[in-house]
């Protein structure tokens, strides 16, 4: 099978792209950034560069390598900008879905959140609504959906290395990446300890 990889070099990307080649898969791994071209054609892609935000560029990518099945790992965490992220997720969601129907590509696996779902008294399941204020997520989701076949993986909370929290979990340290986090990591802020 065919698979355009959509975030083959973030966090989940870069682990999914070996997956994929070890089990036979032909990938076209898209980046934007030109100098992971090496990492990832050393993996075994045939690498692309394109930004889903420009939607002529991603449309001429999934074009030429005509796939099997689009997925999409994107998200924009790099500045811990949530609003990045969600107009990635919206916009660039948007221009991957087009470029897919464009070219006749019905399926695509794409990457959601689990804590997008409406409060409710119970556990969530499939046909519980999503939340209005998680902005990118329904209009990623609802955009998805309009492939003949689809997947939405809805991710938790990601902890390690690379990841967003990676200075939290990793190192000890309280406080997700960003500008707390880079203070806290160069000892400009020192993180409150509770006395016993």
């Amino acid at each position: 099978m065919h698979v355009l990889l959509a975030g083959a070099t973030g966090v989940l990307g870069r682990r999914i792209l070996p997956l994929l080649v070890s089990r036979g898969h032909r990938v076209t791994a898209v980046t934007r950034d030109p100098g992971r071209l090496p990492a990832l054609r050393a993996a075994g892609a045939s690498p692309a560069i394109a930004d889903v935000l420009d939607a002529d560029a991603i449309a001429a990518v999934v074009r030429a390598a005509a796939p099997d099945v689009v997925m999409h790992q994107l998200t924009d965490l790099r500045d811990g900008s949530r609003a990045a992220n969600a107009h990635l997720r919206e916009v660039g969601t948007r221009h991957l879905v087009d470029a897919a129907r464009a070219v006749g590509v019905g399926r695509i696996v794409a990457q959601s959140i689990a804590w997008a779902y409406e409060a409710g008294a119970g556990p969530a399941v499939e046909d519980t609504p999503l939340r209005p204020d998680m902005p990118g997520v329904p209009q990623l989701e609802a955009a998805v959906r309009e492939l003949p076949e689809w997947v939405v993986l809805r991710y938790g909370m990601l902890y390690g290395p690379d990841t967003w929290y990676a200075p939290w979990r990793v190192d000890g340290r309280a406080g997700p990446r960003g500008r707390a986090g880079r203070r806290r990591r160069c000892g400009q802020l020192r993180t409150r300890r509770r006395r016993r």
